[in-house]
């Protein structure tokens, strides 16, 4: 059986900090091509290591 490492944590966000940090986002970030006119909701963002160790 293959251990799994990654631990999935999950935070409420405010309206402001969303905002805030959406803001931050754009100015470094290029959106997705599938975007479309308003956009799609990202519900889950996962980081892991170069070479999935977490």
């Amino acid at each position: 059986m293959n251990k799994v490492f990654r631990e999935e944590k999950k935070y409420l966000i405010s309206i402001a900090e969303f905002r805030s940090t959406a803001g931050r986002l754009e100015k470094v970030m290029m959106q997705d091509s599938h975007n479309g006119t308003h956009g799609y909701m990202i519900r889950s963002l996962y980081f892991d290591t170069p070479y999935d160790t977490d």
